[in-house]
């Protein structure tokens, strides 16, 4: 994920590993079967679609704004 953030934002991210903290877990298994029986979710966007689009998005928002 940060390698997608880094590359859209065309910066070069500075990053390192800290102890684990708790609440922490060692890995994850996302599965929205669950949300797409129940509540009809069919996500539209491949990850780096999605923040290829909110870059832009933020860009834009930023000018607008005056930043």
């Amino acid at each position: 994920m940060i390698e997608i953030l880094a590359e859209e934002l065309g910066v070069d991210p500075r990053t390192g590993w800290l102890p684990a903290q708790p609440g922490d877990v060692d890995r994850t298994f996302a599965d929205i079967s669950k949300a797409r029986d129940l509540l009809g979710y069919d996500p539209e966007w491949e990850f780096r679609d999605g923040i290829r689009v909110f870059v832009n998005w933020l860009r834009e928002e930023g000018r607008a704004a005056g930043c």
